[in-house]
């Protein structure tokens, strides 16, 4: 039986031995291939990655007029009516065409759109007929391109030739922009064989001319260095850019301006320029906006565009509860009142209570407010637990929401951005919670005490705190602890464990627990002992 075992055993190591070097090559080329592959269809914008062997995914986005054929494009040719004469050919690196049984056509470097062109009337020339002849683009050149410079990972890449240079960036900066204040985005250098270009990708990043951002070419050579010269721009923009902008050398500041697309608010008639001399004097001057394209920036210059004079400057409010369309509206900052704001939501609805409608306001309120302010009570009395006086005192200092009433009088209270208006659905009850003999709802009775609404609830327990009844007001989903001196409807009374309930409940009942368990425990043990002892 040992020998028939270490037979198989044998065996079966053999087996292993023989497959496993191949299983374990296979799936490295897998890794090293899905690797490559996944730089070289890395998608514009994500840092995903896409592992499909088919590399032509980017067919409907190729732009005609800036892709330029180069050395690996292959051209499908089809003469429409005639579905048996098609011809395919592949861009050579001279970017020339060999058609088989028609010739060689000298395409050269053009766009995609004029080599279209010239490939269908050298077919046009060909054929004994004129005939429409279709041009397809159906593989995309595959390209190696160099990246040094300031990137995590400079190097040599292989792209497809769908990529753009800030594709490539992102590529060889482990998936990510490289750093709009550190590197300079604006001069980046694209070396081909018979020409060095300068881009500027702000223009893509900040502009969307998609000019700005090329496609790759065999045998480019993209260098990126760090900026050696900032300015900084203080104005009422809409930019992913801020802080110490790179400049161009001897960048004007109308074509420096021309990056960035400024708010309504802004004032363009003029422009503060802030700079500061070798001596390290400063100085400030005003520019007309039409004189700007004759001012050079210079290292550490500072522009602002002021914001103009008495700009209403537009808010979001919000309006919940019962109202014909609650949600949010724009409102004027110091302009638009409470009223305006419930009219543009359309009206308080029959279920809504006008009465109790407030504003939500996150923040404390000025004291010039005209509203009436419903501030957090100190517990006032004798007996008060220092628990709950501390909890209080918190929460009054927190002030992390603060509510105004919206009576009649003082409807006209100007908003701010972000309050919440609520009005509440129409409630007849009050309800007492805590150490009363009847928790629940009450009708409500105007001018009555909180006295009164405990007596209908059977009075207090043997448990209650008499001394620390305390109310809670809910706004939505804020609520708020107010005193009793004023009860509305839906308000909750609140009726807490008095001191000495709390002692027995919470210290006094789980030691005599614990004891009474030890006790039980030793009990058992004695009575066990002295069974087996008799």
């Amino acid at each position: 039986m040992l020998m028939l075992l270490n037979k198989r055993f044998l065996i079966a190591l053999f087996l292993l031995s023989f497959f496993a070097p191949t299983s374990v090559f296979s799936t490295d080329l897998s890794d090293a291939a899905s690797k490559l592959e996944g730089i070289e269809s890395q998608k514009i914008g994500s840092n995903t990655y896409n592992s499909s062997p088919d590399q032509n995914d980017f067919f409907n986005s190729i732009n005609p007029d800036q892709y330029y054929v180069g050395g690996g494009d292959v051209f499908l040719i089809s003469v429409i009516g005639n579905s048996s004469v098609q011809y395919t050919g592949t861009i050579n690196q001279q970017c020339d065409l060999y058609l088989p049984a028609l010739g060689i056509i000298k395409v050269g470097k053009t766009t995609l759109t004029i080599a279209k062109n010239e490939i269908a009337e050298f077919v046009q020339t060909k054929l004994k007929k004129t005939s429409n002849i279709y041009v397809e683009l159906v593989k995309v050149k595959k390209l190696t391109v160099s990246i040094n410079g300031a990137v995590a990972n400079p190097g040599t890449y292989s792209f497809s030739g769908a990529f753009r240079v800030l594709d490539a960036l992102r590529a060889a900066n482990n998936g990510a922009v490289p750093s709009y204040n550190e590197c300079n985005l604006r001069e980046i250098r694209c070396i081909t064989r018979d020409s060095v270009k300068i881009i500027d990708l702000f223009g893509y990043l900040l502009k969307n001319d998609i000019r700005s951002n090329p496609y790759l070419y065999p045998g480019n050579s993209i260098n990126i260095s760090f900026a050696t010269r900032h300015a900084t721009i203080n104005a009422s923009i809409k930019s992913v850019v801020g802080g110490w902008v790179p400049i161009k050398e001897d960048e004007s500041l109308s074509d420096f301006l021309s990056l960035f697309q400024f708010d309504g608010s802004a004032d363009t008639s003029k422009i503060i320029l802030q700079r500061t001399g070798q001596d390290g004097q400063n100085s400030v001057r005003t520019i007309p906006w039409n004189n700007s394209s004759s001012i050079l920036l210079q290292d550490r210059d500072v522009v602002t565009v002021p914001q103009k004079r008495n700009y209403s400057v537009m808010s979001m409010a919000s309006v919940t509860g019962e109202v014909a369309s609650p949600g949010s509206f724009p409102i004027i900052r110091d302009s638009t009142t409470a009223r305006d704001l419930l009219e543009l939501a359309g009206g308080i609805t029959a279920y809504g209570d006008k009465t109790r409608a407030a504003i939500v306001r996150h923040g404390k309120i000025e004291s010039s407010d005209s509203a009436r302010i419903l501030s957090l009570s100190k517990a006032q009395g004798i007996g008060i637990r220092p628990e709950m006086n501390s909890g209080l005192l918190r929460m009054s200092i927190i002030g992390d929401y603060s509510i105004i009433e919206l009576t009649e009088s003082n409807s006209s209270v100007k908003l701010s951005p972000n309050d919440n208006i609520v009005v509440p659905r129409k409630d007849i009850f009050v309800y007492v919670s805590g150490n009363v003999k009847r928790p629940g709802a009450y009708k409500y009775n105007a001018n009555k005490s909180s006295g009164y609404y405990i007596m209908l609830a059977g009075g207090y327990t043997s448990k209650a705190d008499k001394f620390n009844v305390f109310g809670v007001r809910n706004y939505n989903s804020v609520s708020q602890i107010i005193d009793l001196s004023e009860i509305h409807p839906a308000d909750v009374i609140v009726v807490p464990d008095s001191q000495q309930a709390k002692f027995l409940t919470v210290i006094f009942l789980p030691i005599l627990t614990a004891a009474a368990t030890i006790i039980s425990v030793f009990l058992a043990l004695y009575t066990v002992a002295h069974s087996s002892g008799k």
